[in-house]
């Protein structure tokens, strides 16, 4: 059994041109959320559809599996968010990977929001992994924002299990997380040990694709949809493209240096003796890399190489390697020395600049916040996501494999003042 709402925000062309879908999964395991969940849910997604809609028209489907067989309903909005209220709506399955296909193949859609409380049926998670690296060869930008939500009711693992021998062990895990938070048995609507009763927080995943340049704007109405109903996401995760990042560089000195020395400003970028002291002072080059959108990413840059392409004699050291520090950020140590022109000189431009390549190239990260809401079986800990961080880390990769190396260049000039 498959067991997740779907909400889908479509930008198409052809039929679906200059319109946005929102598409309702009313799949059996949401029922959870409606008390009081949903509550919460249902007016952020109506506040998301009004926000696009200053855009484009907005169309609500509910998604459904008559018959078996997985269908697209129109439902005036109305309609569409008492539905999505009512815990008698949700019943029966629908496969993630179809409404994915749906989306991105028949549909021609641009831009798509899916709204989630799980994975795909039957605990095939390496499907929706081949499923999402299939969007990225099609040159889709994939990320996702997830949240945690107030959940009571039914909670469906990806596989049969015997809940009663398992639930000291749930109700271990439990523990650890949060005092508050329940477990037991269901004998009357978990037969043969499909499901069991959790009272909690579970995650609540806004997947989102683009192929038109759009995951920014996107997320960001995801995310002020959010904020206007006071939900705070976990965490904002872009899979593909892997971005490069912006490298900013910051000189330093040690303080008592300050008082004859200051610092390069952009757009000289000279060092300025006030005086010229005889001994070198050591400059410290701190690197960072900042991220061109709201998302993070599972990768950070690292680097490969440093070239020091021009050194003038006022150089006395560079080292030869980056150090890393707290933050993601590193640090390069440059040693120079404030030697005066000629004495009838009372500003001297000294002859060359200190010019520097770093070379870089990106690398995943070994933990993040997904890590976290990660979990390694579907049984034992309900208020995580199955094997979120192997899909994270599995997607992302073959982003990585498209990116070259990339440099930063610094270049630094010296003026000396009698």
């Amino acid at each position: 059994m498959t067991r997740f709402l779907t909400v889908a925000l479509v930008f198409g062309t052809g039929a679906w041109a200059h319109s946005t879908a929102i598409v309702l999964d009313f799949s059996g395991s949401m029922a959870g959320f409606v008390n009081p969940g949903t509550a919460i849910l249902a007016p952020a997604l109506e506040r998301l559809s009004h926000i696009v809609s200053a855009r484009s028209t907005v169309a609500f489907y509910g998604m459904s599996s008559p018959g078996g067989k997985p269908a697209l309903s129109p439902l005036p909005m109305k309609e569409a968010v008492l539905r999505f209220r009512d815990p008698r709506a949700y019943r029966g399955d629908t496969p993630l990977l179809w409404a994915l296909q749906q989306l991105t193949g028949a549909r021609q859609s641009s831009d798509i929001v899916v709204v989630t409380d799980g994975m795909e049926e039957g605990g095939r998670i390496e499907k929706v992994a081949s499923e999402f690296s299939r969007l990225v060869q099609q040159h889709w930008a994939i990320g996702f924002i997830a949240l945690r939500a107030q959940f009571q009711g039914r909670y469906y693992p990806e596989e049969m299990l015997p809940v009663r021998d398992l639930l000291p062990k749930i109700t271990e895990s439990l523990a650890a997380e949060s005092k508050r938070w329940a477990v037991r048995e269901d004998p009357v609507g978990c037969a043969a040990g499909t499901c069991y009763h959790f009272d909690g927080e579970r995650p609540v995943f806004f997947l989102l694709f683009s192929r038109s340049g759009n995951l920014a704007t996107v997320a960001q109405a995801v995310q002020a949809a959010l904020k206007e109903h006071h939900l705070t996401p976990v965490g904002a995760l872009q899979l593909a493209p892997a971005e490069i990042p912006r490298i900013s560089v910051q000189t330093s000195a040690p303080k008592p240096a300050l008082v004859r020395l200051k610092l390069p400003v952009p757009p000289d970028n000279d060092f300025v003796c006030a005086q010229a002291p005889a001994e070198p002072i050591e400059i410290t080059l701190t690197l960072r890399s900042n991220t061109r959108s709201e998302m993070s990413a599972p990768s950070g840059p690292r680097p490969v190489a440093v070239e020091v392409e021009e050194r003038p004699d006022w150089v006395q050291h560079v080292a030869a390697e980056l150090e890393a520090i707290p933050d993601g950020r590193f640090k390069h140590t440059v040693r120079i020395v404030c030697r005066p022109g000629a004495f009838w000189q009372q500003r001297a431009v000294r002859e060359g600049r200190l010019r520097i390549k770093y070379t870089w190239t990106l690398a995943e990260l070994s933990r993040g916040w997904w890590h976290q809401l990660s979990a390694e079986n579907s049984w034992q800990y309900p208020f995580r996501a199955y094997k979120l961080a192997e899909v994270v880390s599995e997607v992302h990769r073959l982003a990585l494999r498209r990116v070259r190396p990339f440099s930063v260049q610094v270049s630094y000039g010296m003026i000396v003042h009698r």
